[in-house]
């Protein structure tokens, strides 16, 4: 049985993991790297935390703002979070109507093709 707490402890250590744990430091890209990184081992939580938190530091800057929604979209539409999901790839592809010179072409395509995903019964309807 000590055997297995103790083996347990690191394990739940990693998993908490909070964004006073990440480094000021990190550059957006070291960032991604990281949330991918949590993604690959299915840990939808943490990386959803990182892309949150690139949002507050580079959030200022469009591309920046339109990779890191778009995760965090595709994360809610992996999760069948639809509501989520169809709210942020909605946003994102408001960006583009409004002023796309600069922003990555990859991710619109990439919100039209997740958009495709969410169910009928579960998109909003546009007020008439």
């Amino acid at each position: 049985m000590r055997f297995v707490i103790f083996f347990m402890i690191p394990f739940f250590l990693i998993s908490c993991l909070s964004v006073k744990d990440l480094p000021n430091d990190l550059t957006e890209k070291q960032m991604q790297q990281q949330a991918h990184s949590y993604l690959d081992k299915g840990d939808y939580r943490s990386a959803l935390l990182i892309y949150e938190e690139i949002l507050v530091r580079f959030g200022d800057n469009l591309p920046s703002r339109v990779a890191a929604e778009f995760e965090i979209a595709h994360i809610h539409v992996k999760r069948k979070n639809w509501r989520k999901a169809e709210e942020m790839l909605t946003r994102i592809l408001s960006y583009y109507e409004e002023d796309a010179y600069g922003l990555p072409g990859e991710y619109r395509k990439l919100a039209m093709i997740d958009m495709k995903k969410i169910p009928a019964k579960h998109q909003q309807k546009e007020e008439q």
